[in-house]
């Protein structure tokens, strides 16, 4: 599905995987079309310190990933791998451990929240973030330092 593709698409970025299209360019749904030539998301994939996002938490059945970015931002990616919605209430304010490297990363501070797939402003860190995720769908979002 495109909910499926897109959501496939954003772990490539999150992990500053390498972006090839093994489908057919000529017969493209439009849908994958906007997926795959996504500006922020495609700056997530290519950004300069090349860190793949590690696993944050988990909360109410949905895994949060995060990826350091340059200048003290980050992305984050919430997926829900469920078979149903999943609704959470998270908060982005927390000091985050990467236990494979040992480096702690801390969104400290004000930080915008923008949404990649809808293009829009969801706030600040100052708040939770708190939505609904349909099922294999995810929240990607870029949190810019203010």
């Amino acid at each position: 599905s495109d909910i499926e593709s897109k959501t496939h698409f954003t772990l490539w970025c999150m992990m500053a995987a390498p972006l090839i299209a093994g489908n057919n360019l000529a017969t493209m749904k439009p849908g994958i079309l906007q997926i795959l030539t996504n500006k922020n998301a495609v700056s997530i994939d290519q950004d300069k310190l090349g860190i793949p996002c590690f696993l944050w938490a988990r909360t109410k059945g949905v895994e949060v990933w995060i990826k350091p970015l340059v200048d003290n931002n980050y992305a984050v990616c919430f997926l829900n791998r469920g078979g149903l919605p999943a609704t959470i209430d998270f908060n982005l304010q927390q000091t985050v451990t990467d236990t494979d490297f040992s480096k702690s990363y801390t969104i400290d501070g004000s930080y915008s929240v923008y949404d990649i797939w809808n293009n829009t402003e969801l706030g600040t860190t100052q708040k939770n973030i708190s939505t609904t995720i349909q099922r294999h769908d995810v929240l990607f979002v870029i949190l810019k330092k203010k």
